[in-house]
């Protein structure tokens, strides 16, 4: 026990403190630094592109739940009112380049009140996809839309088939 007129001996010497004291300085500007050139490089924000891809997988989701719901059945022409009440967030529905348009994703309406179970390829069924106000693919992420496909997955493509809205491959017919 020390005595409290008594000095304590330091077990570690000055230099030593002072350079962990250093060290902790440097790992924490180099770890801002980090962050500081995600920030600076933009890589912080997601791209329009990326979080309409974001919008569509969430919307996928809602789709799911819907057609669960509904004994299998694809939700009708008018999609984003039916499938509000599974994403609850109305914002899902604008495509991010086109904020102007609501919705701003446009629904294939030959699958309108389907069977998912009719839809021989779920994988070449697009659903929704980034759509102009005629209906059409709208080019708005570097030279592509984004297409929803049935089987939930979510390409870029430059065009759909003539026509505008493109039919499904349905089973029997």
């Amino acid at each position: 026990m020390i005595d409290p007129g008594e000095e304590e001996d330091s077990e570690r010497p000055e230099s030593a403190t002072r350079a962990v004291l250093l060290w902790l300085i440097a790992s924490a500007l180099v770890a801002w630094a980090g962050v500081g050139w995600v920030w600076l490089s933009g890589r912080a924000h997601p791209t329009e592109a990326e979080r309409c891809r974001r919008n569509l997988k969430q919307l996928s989701t809602a789709l799911s739940l819907y057609v669960e719901d509904h004994d299998g059945r694809l939700p009708p022409a008018a999609w984003s009112a039916p499938l509000e009440r599974y994403h609850q967030a109305p914002f899902l529905v604008v495509c991010p380049a086109a904020p102007q348009l609501t919705p701003g994703y446009r629904y294939n309406d030959s699958l309108s009140l389907r069977l998912r179970e009719e839809v021989g390829r779920p994988e070449a069924a697009p659903v929704l996809f980034d759509g102009d106000a005629a209906g059409k693919l709208a080019i708005r992420h570097s030279g592509s839309g984004n297409v929803l496909f049935l089987d939930g997955r979510i390409r870029r493509r430059r065009s759909l088939p003539p026509g505008g809205s493109p039919a499904p491959v349905v089973n029997g017919g």
